[in-house]
C-alpha cells in the first residue's frame, strides 16, 4: 500500500517524508498522479479489437462507480458523499454522475405524482390484478397493442422463455388499463376523442376481452373492472410502501403492524379475488348446463309428440 513499505531512509526523513504514505508522488501534483493512474489501467485492460473504447476509461473511471452508487443512495447527502470522495461540494462530482441514470430521478417522478414518501419502493401496476382467470384474454390484448419482433421483448411460446424485456410491455399494458377510468372520464367531460383509450377499446373489441363469470359486460365495462382492480392494487401496495419507507427498519411497533396488516388486507384480497371469479365461473357453468338440458328437454319432448 505504501512506497517502500513503511521504511523511511535518512534522505526521506530529511526531506520530511516520514509521515508520507506516497513518499515517490510527494513532489508531483493531482495531474501527474492521474496520469499514473490512467496509464496503469489501460495498460491492464484487453487490447485487440477493443482497443477503440480504451480511450473512454481514465483515471475518473474507479471514482465514477462509487459516486453514482452513492448518489443512487436515500440517505446519503452530498456532504457525507464529499466525505468519502475527498471531492468539493460545488464542481466537483459534476463530470463523475451519469446523467443518464433514470434511477437518479425516481424521487422526483414520485413526488411530481402526489407521493408523500419519494424515498418509498417504486411501485408499478400489475396485470395479475385483473384476476387469475382473466389471464388468457389479457395475453391476448398484449399481443394486439404491442407488434414486436425484437427478441428481448417478445413474449414466452412453447418452446421458449420470454424475453429479459418483455416485462417492460406487462408493465406498459397495465398502466394503459389502469388509466383508463380517468381518461374515459375526461373525455366525457370534455366530450373529446381520446387516441389511447380509444386505440386500447378497439383493441380489446379485435380480441373480444371478456370477464370471467361475466360473459354479457361489453369490452368497455370490461375494461373499467379491469382498470378498477389495478387501481386499488396499486394504492394497497403504495399505502404499504408509504408507510414502510416512513418507519423504516428502525420505525416504532405501531408502524410495523400497520405494514403487517396492510399486507395482510392485500393479500386477502387477492384471494377474495379468486374466490370471486371462481363462484363467478361456476355460476356462468350452472346456466350453461341448465340450457343444455333445456334444450336436451325440449327435443325430448318434441320426439315424444312426433312419434
Amino acid at each position: 500500500m505504501c512506497d517502500d513499505g513503511l521504511f523511511r531512509d535518512e534522505r526521506e526523513i530529511r526531506l520530511g517524508l516520514m509521515n508520507s504514505l506516497f513518499p515517490g508522488l510527494f513532489n508531483h501534483n493531482e495531474k501527474y498522479t492521474a496520469g499514473l493512474i490512467t496509464k496503469t489501467i489501460k495498460e491492464n485492460l484487453p487490447q485487440g479489437d477493443c482497443s477503440e473504447w480504451l480511450k473512454f476509461w481514465s483515471s475518473r473511471s474507479i471514482r465514477r462507480g462509487p459516486i453514482n452508487k452513492l448518489a443512487m443512495h436515500s440517505d446519503a447527502n452530498i456532504f457525507m458523499v464529499s466525505s468519502r470522495s475527498g471531492h468539493k461540494i460545488q464542481q466537483g462530482f459534476f463530470p463523475y454522475l451519469d446523467r443518464k441514470n433514470p434511477v437518479r430521478g425516481l424521487p422526483a417522478a414520485l413526488a411530481l405524482h402526489d407521493h408523500k414518501h419519494v424515498k418509498g419502493e417504486v411501485i408499478l401496476p400489475n396485470l395479475t390484478a385483473v384476476g387469475s382467470l382473466n389471464q388468457q384474454k389479457v395475453r391476448a390484448l398484449l399481443k394486439r397493442v404491442f407488434a414486436v419482433n425484437i427478441p428481448a421483448f417478445m413474449p414466452a411460446t412453447e418452446h421458449n422463455e420470454a424475453g429479459r424485456l418483455f416485462v417492460v410491455l406487462e408493465i406498459c399494458l397495465a398502466s394503459l388499463i389502469r388509466h383508463y377510468n380517468n381518461l374515459t372520464k375526461v373525455k366525457r367531460c370534455r366530450g373529446e376523442t381520446n387516441v389511447i383509450i380509444d386505440g386500447l377499446l378497439r383493441h380489446a373489441e379485435a380480441v373480444r376481452v371478456t370477464e370471467a363469470g361475466q360473459p354479457n359486460l361489453s369490452c368497455h365495462e370490461v375494461l373499467c373492472l379491469w382498470s378498477n382492480r389495478i387501481s386499488s392494487d396499486c394504492t394497497t401496495r403504495e399505502e404499504a410502501a408509504a408507510l414502510e419507507a416512513a418507519g423504516g427498519s428502525n420505525g416504532d411497533v405501531n408502524t410495523q403492524l400497520l405494514v403487517q396488516v396492510l399486507s395482510s388486507v392485500r393479500r386477502l384480497e387477492e384471494i377474495s379475488k379468486d374466490n370471486e371469479t371462481k363462484i363467478s365461473d361456476l355460476i356462468q357453468s350452472n346456466i350453461n348446463l341448465e340450457r343444455k338440458n333445456k334444450s336436451l328437454s325440449d327435443k325430448l319432448s318434441q320426439g315424444e309428440k312426433n312419434s
